[in-house]
C-alpha cells in the first residue's frame, strides 16, 4: 500500500507496478516451493507406512508357531537384509513323524523380491504334501513361478521331506546353498 500511495519516490511510474509484480511473484515462488516440500514430505511418510506394512505382511507369511515333529526339535530364525526381502523358509507338518521343510531366497532385494516370495510361499503351502516327493514338488513350483516371474529374477530353493519313523530325509536342492 506504502508503493500506491508514494508513486512519487520513483523516477518512472511502472516502477511502481514492477516492484508490485516482483513481491507478488517472490510470494508466488515461495509458497509453489512449500507446497512442493510439504508434498514431498507426505509422499515420504506415505512410502515409509507402505514398507513398514509390507514388512507386517511378509513376517506375517512365514510360520508364526514352528511345529514340532516327535523326535526331532525345529528352530528357526529369520532377519532379512532389508526391511523386507525374498529370504523365505516354511515347515509344513503333514503327520506326527512327518514334515516339509523348506528355505529358499529370491534374487534380489526389497519389495520386488517379497512380492515374488509371497507366490513361491503360496506355491508351496498349496503343493506340499507327504505324497509329492520333493522333486516333483519344485518342478509343479518351477511352472507355477516362471509363469508369473520376471524373466531377470530367480529363485533358489531347498525343499526336503522328514520322516521319523522311517529315518529317512528326501530332498531336492533348486540351486540353493547347501542346507
Amino acid at each position: 500500500l506504502g508503493y500506491l500511495l508514494s508513486s512519487s519516490l520513483y523516477s518512472h511510474s511502472i516502477t511502481l507496478y514492477w516492484n508490485a509484480t516482483m513481491i507478488l511473484a517472490s510470494f508466488l515462488i515461495v509458497t509453489f516451493i512449500l507446497s512442493a516440500l510439504l508434498t514431498l514430505s507426505a509422499l515420504k511418510i506415505s512410502s515409509e507406512l507402505e514398507i513398514e506394512l509390507a514388512k507386517e505382511i511378509q513376517q506375517g507369511l512365514l510360520p508364526k508357531d514352528i511345529p514340532q515333529i516327535q523326535g526331532i526339535e525345529i528352530s528357526s530364525a529369520w532377519q532379512p537384509s532389508e526391511v523386507v526381502s525374498g529370504d523365505y523358509f516354511d515347515i509344513l507338518k503333514f503327520s506326527d513323524n512327518k514334515a516339509g521343510l523348506c528355505i529358499a531366497d529370491v534374487a534380489g532385494k526389497g519389495i520386488p523380491a517379497a512380492l515374488l516370495m509371497s507366490n513361491l510361499q503360496e506355491g508351496v503351502r498349496t503343493l506340499g504334501s507327504a505324497l509329492l516327493p520333493p522333486r516333483a514338488l519344485c518342478e509343479k513350483l518351477n511352472q507355477l513361478i516362471c509363469s508369473n516371474a520376471p524373466l531377470d529374477k530367480f529363485i533358489t530353493l531347498f525343499y526336503c521331506l522328514l520322516d521319523v519313523t522311517g529315518k529317512r530325509l528326501i530332498y531336492t536342492n533348486a540351486g540353493h546353498n547347501l542346507p
